[in-house]
């Protein structure tokens, strides 16, 4: 079900979709939408010629990751789903994270960034920390102000723009640092 490249196995669509089948809640309800940029994400990363899952980290992944067999990191006191089951249990909220310095390849957050309030920045250095390249989906607004504009992450990277900046949809970006 998942998708072979470069010895790595990708989410489909159709695997997607059986993982939301397999899982109850309105988070799964809404698997064609999270197709949207589950299904960008999965082509960029086919592009980095990454080949071993062991040099990704995907971050609230809650059982559906991009790459199969790659590390993962979540917290247990919410979204308890089908298949997660994450390589550090951990709060990305309390930094420092138990990852050592550029252990990683590259690093994925779809759509967690916005959960992180109010230490957003500290999260996101923490990911360049222990990633050579970052790859975040993140809402410009959401509910409670903690969406996060594309300038903002400009401003923590030291004016260093996103190799890739893509609006998705709405005011939803895919953001991708080298």
């Amino acid at each position: 079900m998942y998708w072979r490249l470069y010895g790595m196995e990708f989410l489909t669509k159709d695997f997607l979709k059986k993982i939301a089948n397999n899982n109850e809640g309105r988070h799964w309800s809404t698997w064609e939408k999270r197709w949207r940029y589950f299904g960008k994400t999965v082509e960029l990363v086919k592009t980095l010629g990454i080949d071993d899952p062991s040099k990704v980290l995907e971050m609230g992944t809650m059982g559906a990751t991009i790459v199969l067999e790659c590390d993962t990191i979540d917290y247990t006191k919410k979204w308890n789903f089908k298949g997660k089951n994450p390589t550090y249990i951990h709060d990305a909220r309390k930094t420092p994270w138990p990852v050592e310095d550029k252990k990683y390849e590259l690093f994925i957050a779809l759509r967690v960034f916005q959960h992180l309030s109010p230490v957003q920045k500290e999260c996101f250095l923490e990911a360049k920390r222990i990633s050579k390249s970052v790859l975040i989906v993140v809402p410009e607004s959401y509910r409670k102000d903690t969406g996060i504009p594309v300038s903002r992450f400009i401003e923590w990277n030291n004016g260093k723009k996103p190799d890739i900046c893509k609006k998705l949809y709405g005011s939803t970006h895919l953001l991708f640092w080298e």
